[in-house]
C-alpha cells in the first residue's frame, strides 16, 4: 500500500498517531484533533478494516507495521518540505508547517528523494527532531 492510495484524513490520522506515541485512547486522539469522539471512532473502524491500526474499543490503538510504515513516510514528507518552504522559498515556520499540511499527502517519491538531496540531506527538521528515514511498506 502506498500513502497515495489513502486519503488526506487517513494519512493525517496515521501522522497523528505516530505523533502521538504509545497507549493511545480514543479520547486522546479526539482531544489533539479537536474533534467529538464519535466522528474518531467511525474513522478508527475503517483505519482497522485496512489493516492499519489495531484496537479494541474502550482500549488504546496501535499502528500496525504497515501503519507505522505509511505514518513515518508521510511525516518525512512533511518534515523535508517544511524545511524546503522555509528555508529555500523563505515561508516563516508557521506558514511552512500549514503549507506542508497540505502538500505532504501529494508528492512523490522522487519529489522527496530531490527536497532531500537539495536540503543536503538533512538530519533534523526545523525543531530539532530527527527526519524520518523512508520506509518499505511490508
Amino acid at each position: 500500500m502506498r500513502h497515495q492510495d489513502l486519503t488526506p484524513s487517513t494519512q493525517d490520522y496515521l501522522k497523528h498517531l505516530l505523533d502521538l506515541g504509545e497507549q493511545v485512547t480514543p479520547g486522546r486522539l479526539a482531544q489533539h484533533l479537536q474533534v467529538k469522539p464519535p466522528s474518531v471512532t467511525g474513522k478508527l473502524r475503517h483505519l482497522q478494516q485496512q489493516g492499519l491500526i489495531q484496537h479494541t474499543p474502550y482500549h488504546t490503538i496501535t499502528l500496525t507495521e504497515t501503519g507505522r510504515t505509511l505514518a513515518q513516510n508521510i511525516q518525512r514528507h512533511h518534515q523535508l518540505l517544511t524545511l524546503y518552504l522555509h528555508q529555500v522559498l523563505g515561508y516563516s515556520i508557521e506558514d511552512a508547517k500549514r503549507e506542508a499540511e497540505t502538500l505532504e499527502h501529494h508528492i512523490s517519491e522522487k519529489l522527496e528523494d530531490r527536497l532531500y538531496a537539495l536540503l543536503g540531506q538533512p538530519t533534523e527538521d526545523l525543531t530539532g527532531h530527527p527526519i524520518q528515514q523512508r520506509s518499505s511498506t511490508p
